[in-house]
């Protein structure tokens, strides 16, 4: 997998060594697979968001087929990345009562 230049500089080598640590660098917590090491949650648990579409993009292709990360912004919008298997998409959200 080959991380954008906009994730590299923002991470040192030690920190790029597993996609864990590459992702708690940028902010994101882990929830792993006991025995396979499987990621299977993930939580934003930083600041400040950083370049995570170029992120997810780059991790698309690894990512189980209709997965997604459902996200709040501190002004109450709502977005997700969706992955279809391949790629991702960045989709805005809508709260609808009936």
């Amino acid at each position: 997998m080959k991380l954008p230049e906009s994730i590299c500089g923002r991470v040192t080598t030690e920190q790029a060594e597993s996609l864990p640590r590459l992702l708690l660098a940028l902010g994101w917590e882990v929830e792993q697979e006991a025995q396979t090491g499987d990621i299977v949650c993930i939580l934003f648990a930083g600041e400040k968001a950083h370049e995570d579409y170029a992120l997810f993009k780059a991790l698309a292709p690894f990512v189980r087929k209709d997965s997604f990360i459902a996200m709040e912004g501190e002004d109450g919008c709502l977005w997700r990345w969706w992955f279809n298997g391949r790629t991702v998409r960045e989709q805005s959200g809508l709260i609808i009562y009936i």
